[in-house]
């Protein structure tokens, strides 16, 4: 990252997608690639805290970190703007009874997920 008050960082490696490649499995590849040059160059050993990696929205945060879980890599991603949080329905309140068709269908979705 620059120094000083900005969010601009140094671009470390640029791929092409295809057609056919995913975009996760890309991206785990580079950062596992990048961490372990970071590891071979000695910027990194054990007992040093943990590599932050962040990213911006549209990456799959889980996927990642489960994919480079053997490596010592804290991530964290910026949710999307449309993204929505569910709570457990079982903590909202009872709700009147004019329940309509299309809440019930939609509570069977999310059954379902």
């Amino acid at each position: 990252m620059e120094t000083g008050r900005t969010s601009w960082v140094a671009l470390l490696g640029a791929v092409r997608l295809g057609p056919a490649d995913d975009a996760t499995a890309v991206t785990a590849a580079q950062l596992r690639d990048i961490v372990e040059q970071l590891i071979q160059a000695r910027q990194w050993q054990a007992g040093d805290p943990e590599i932050w990696i962040v990213m911006d929205s549209g990456y799959d945060v889980a996927y990642l970190s489960h994919a480079l879980a053997d490596l010592p890599v804290v991530l964290a991603g910026r949710l999307r703007s449309d993204r929505v949080m569910l709570r457990d329905p079982r903590a909202l309140p009872a709700r009147p009874e004019g329940r309509t068709a299309a809440s019930a269908r939609r509570r069977a979705d999310l059954r379902q997920a």
